[in-house]
């Protein structure tokens, strides 16, 4: 599981008076939301202050149950990154007694220390027989959005917009955000049935994933008066990913793509770039300095380049594997820039 959760609030300029909290005493401070302890945890995360994170975490996360599954998290990884292997997984067994379970992978190196305590088998065997009872109860979502004063007797552009892995609709919709999307366009957001964690979804099935958006492609284009030929594909990470795969793979005739932050796509072919060409698509790939997928999406504009696929690539300064400030501005600028 990724930790893009805690790049939420950005570089944060709060103090303890500011971020809506009262001292009450040494360890125990009363604070007026769950956002206002998150923040105030996260400053002591930026500056590596992981005891100090810790205590107050672990001394204030009663005050808010409905948060206790995002709490728990962040005590994970602030165990972790301390080295404190072992009370880091003791974290998640306590949760999972709660009926919390997260999205963890094992072959990933973020997991690689704990697979050396003795107890780490268990833990995930458990971990992982909760993910299996949601993932037996999940089904894909489709939310559609209509542009303002929407009518059946005019066609309209439609956008597909897949959200990054761990994540939801209702969470992505809220940073995707644009001014022509907005006003302009019929917007589909299809919310993967691959359980990541308790509160998103993932598109690791590239298969199932596809199916899913092409069958929700089918039912809204079947519902709602679609122009066919002005559709765009775009979303982050494992999203923006997929968002490529589907257009080099031509799975839904879109006019091209907009991928934030994207990982790796499959179908990166000689024939596929060409065939794109040859539908007169376009692209564009939005991504930070500092993320972590660079040197691929640089590899993927490269190939782009040397088939001369019109692909615009803005690398975003001080930013890693999240969403611009002026992601709004940016998405309205390759909406004009593919149509």
């Amino acid at each position: 599981m990724k930790i893009s959760r805690l790049t939420i609030y950005g570089i944060l300029a709060l103090v303890f008076l500011v971020s809506g909290c009262q001292q009450t005493s040494k360890n125990k401070i009363t604070f007026n939301s769950f956002k206002a302890l998150d923040d105030s945890v996260y400053m002591l995360y930026q500056k590596k202050q992981y005891e100090d994170a810790i205590d107050l975490l672990e001394n204030n996360k009663e005050q808010f149950n409905d948060n206790l599954y995002d709490a728990e998290w962040f005590l994970f990884v602030l165990y972790r990154d301390n080295n404190q292997y072992k009370e880091a997984l003791n974290i998640i067994s306590r949760a999972n007694d709660k009926g919390f379970w997260y999205g963890i992978s094992e072959s990933t190196p973020f997991y690689s220390e704990f697979q050396k305590l003795e107890n780490f088998n268990s833990v995930i065997t458990k971990n992982d027989k909760l993910k299996q009872l949601a993932q037996e109860n999940a089904k894909p979502l489709t939310v559609v959005e209509l542009p303002k004063n929407y009518t059946a007797n005019k066609k309209y552009p439609l956008f597909i917009a897949l959200h990054g892995y761990g994540e939801s609709v209702a969470f992505f919709k809220d940073f995707w955000k644009s001014e022509k999307i907005k006003n302009e366009f019929i917007i589909m957001y299809p919310q993967s049935s691959q359980v990541a964690s308790m509160k998103g979804f993932g598109w690791t099935d590239k298969e199932i994933g596809i199916k899913e958006i092409s069958s929700a492609f089918s039912d809204v284009t079947s519902k709602y008066s679609v122009d066919n030929d002005q559709i765009i594909v775009g979303g982050f990470s494992q999203g923006g990913g997929l968002s490529m795969q589907i257009s080099l793979q031509n799975i839904i005739p879109v006019r091209g793509f907009i991928s934030l932050c994207p990982i790796k796509p499959e179908g990166i072919t000689i024939t596929n770039i060409v065939e794109m060409n040859n539908r007169n698509m376009h692209g564009v790939i939005l991504t930070g300095e500092n993320d972590s997928y660079l040197t691929i999406q640089k590899e993927i504009v490269s190939k782009f380049d040397s088939l001369q696929f019109p692909c615009n690539f803005i690398i975003h300064e001080n930013l890693g594997h999240w969403f611009p400030n002026d992601i709004s501005i940016k998405i309205d600028d390759a909406i004009t820039y593919i149509l």
